[in-house]
């Protein structure tokens, strides 16, 4: 009787907290999509062909962002243009040519998408602030 009592209890528990988390996500959701919507509705108003088509200039008075564009772009292909050889050449090389076993599974421990060590620098600032409170009472 009292193992059936608290299995009860202890499913009405999941069923509640399964209730509060299903909030919680509806409640994050609607507040993102609702920053996106306030963001957007007041800024697509305001974006002109002058505006992404123009340098700034406080002499003109006029508001420009080509030049961030381009930037950006440049920074986009000159990665891709650096980096894309060097993986696919590492990945070939490693696949094909590497024999030293223990290094390619250290590579591959390092650039495994999930690692272990990831979520313990994650966590450090928590652990830090624990251990090392910045005011003492």
């Amino acid at each position: 009787m009292l193992k059936m009592q608290s299995s009860a209890r202890r499913k009405a528990y999941i069923t509640a907290m399964k209730l509060l988390m299903g909030v919680a996500a509806v409640l994050t959701c609607a507040l993102v999509v609702g920053m996106i919507g306030y963001i957007l509705g007041n800024g697509i108003p305001n974006i002109t062909w002058e505006m992404l088509s123009t340098a700034p200039s406080y002499l003109a008075n006029r508001v420009g962002i080509l030049p961030d564009i381009l930037s950006t772009l440049y920074i986009v292909i000159a990665t891709l243009l650096i980096v894309l050889p060097l993986g696919v050449g590492a990945a070939i090389y490693l696949n094909e040519y590497a024999a030293n076993k223990k290094l390619v599974s250290a590579i591959e421990y390092a650039s495994d998408p999930h690692p272990p060590w990831i979520f313990l620098i994650h966590m450090f600032p928590c652990l830090h602030h624990r251990t090392f409170p910045l005011h003492q009472s």
